[in-house]
């Protein structure tokens, strides 16, 4: 009997589906990145839809001032964090991967996870200790941002969320979507403060006020539950141990804080060379491109743990692995381009709340980031995963300097367009370094398993 035409096809899709899902997607990652993917993007567009009533509100020079405090604190963050959000999963997921072979496995796998939380947690506190009164320091030493010192001082609530947020080991332990779950929420409890206590410009201070405090609370009780749920006793591993983990994890901190340094750089050179006016036009461009890198950043902290996972077992395995991610993630850029270029004024002209002709154009060109942010996540991910982190420092590294070399050299002249130069130029250079180092880390290991056999 001759199936149908509709039916054949009907098979035939279902059968490309299957297999598509079984050798790109497999292990679950289809999963993983669905959860954490969508909710985080959730995450970011309650954000974005909160821009419009706040530019009607508090108008944009009060928006710039909120972003721009956002900015410095971000540097902040970088240094609390140390790049220990990106190590640490590689680390929770080494432990959870490779359970010692005895009765007590079980028991030492445990120690060691309770041990490791121990170490990043007063690590963290540590930084926090000498990284706070540097922030605050720098930001009364200039006279314009000394008088709108509230900005910086309930903005800087996010230094203490980011050590309470068990980030890290929420991605080690592949929870994704509940660390997505979390973010969300506080995200809404954001937008919930702001359309119901901001009503005029006199509540401009509250901005930040509920953007810290909202993060804080949430960071409070996921770590509350994880410690609750793993039964995870914290203990002083002693100043050695802390010392040891930050010369460890030094180049992914140089390199994370080279990238917040060109990623919010721009904001702060804005400020001092073409007004606050240009603070907050920009953030709000960054607002929609914010879906994009919340996208990229979602597949790199699936990927981490995974690769590091193959890692341990064969390279070849994760070689594999990347190789057949190429296509679909490069399918997915690319859609974002074409999405971005066709619908990107439209989407403008609804966050900023009315039509915005300078900044159009901008996000016209800004429609060539995304698949530079999607092809970028493969190497990086990759040589976190093998613990390259000199590679992926100096390279980010090299990547700040020359994005904030252009937009020094260009924002006098160009204003904002300095600035999405520089942007690109950044992201250009970023993956194009990072796939030469990929290809210099697969030559020696390939060179390594050769002698081994």
């Amino acid at each position: 009997m001759i199936m149908p035409l509709g039916c054949r096809l009907r098979v035939y899709l279902c059968c490309v589906l299957k297999q598509t899902n079984k050798r790109l997607f497999w292990g679950g990652l289809t999963g993983d990145l669905l959860s954490l993917g969508t909710v985080q993007a959730l995450g970011a567009l309650l954000p974005l839809a909160t821009v419009p009533y706040l530019l009607r509100v508090v108008g944009l020079e009060a928006f710039g001032w909120y972003n721009l405090s956002l900015a410095v604190m971000n540097f902040g963050v970088a240094w609390v964090d140390f790049g220990f959000t990106l190590t640490g999963s590689r680390d929770k997921s080494a432990i959870d991967a490779n359970p010692t072979a005895a009765d007590q496995s079980a028991i030492q796998q445990q120690h060691a996870s309770h041990h490791l939380f121990s170490r990043y947690f007063f690590t963290q506190l540590l930084l926090l200790c000498i990284g706070l009164p540097i922030v605050f320091l720098l930001v009364m030493s200039i006279p314009t941002w000394r008088a709108h010192a509230l900005y910086f001082l309930f903005s800087a609530l996010l230094l203490p969320a980011q050590i309470l947020m068990p980030a890290w080991w929420l991605q080690g332990s592949r929870q994704f979507a509940l660390l997505a779950r979390w973010q969300v929420l506080g995200r809404l409890l954001f937008a919930a403060g702001v359309f119901a206590l901001i009503d005029n410009r006199d509540d401009q201070w509250l901005l930040p006020l509920l953007n810290g405090g909202s993060t804080l609370l949430v960071a409070i009780a996921a770590l509350t539950h994880v410690m609750y749920i793993h039964k995870i006793s914290v203990r002083w591993p002693g100043l050695a141990s802390c010392s040891a983990l930050l010369r460890v994890n030094r180049p992914v901190f140089v390199g994370g804080l080279s990238s917040a340094f060109y990623a919010h750089s721009t904001l702060i050179i804005l400020e001092l060379f073409a007004g606050v006016r240009w603070v907050g036009l920009i953030s709000t461009l960054e607002k929609i491109m914010l879906v994009f890198r919340m996208a990229a950043n979602s597949l790199q902290q699936v990927l981490i743990p995974r690769l590091s996972a193959h890692v341990s077992v064969a390279t070849i395995h994760a070689v594999t692995y990347i190789r057949q991610l190429v296509l679909p993630v490069a399918i997915l850029g690319i859609s974002g381009s074409v999405l971005l270029w066709a619908l990107g004024p439209q989407l403008l002209s609804l966050v900023a709340g009315q039509p915005q002709p300078e900044a159009e154009a901008l996000l016209r060109w800004l429609s060539l980031l995304p698949p530079l942010l999607a092809l970028g996540v493969l190497p990086s991910s990759l040589l976190l995963a093998t613990k390259n982190n000199f590679l992926f420092g100096r390279n980010l590294t090299l990547a700040a300097t020359a994005a904030v070399g252009i937009h020094l050299l260009l924002v006098p002249y160009c204003g904002a367009w300095a600035t999405i130069s520089s942007l690109l130029t950044a992201e250009l250079l970023l993956t194009w370094r990072n796939l030469v180092s990929m290809k210099q880390v697969l030559m020696k290991y390939n060179k390594r398993d050769e002698h081994e056999r």
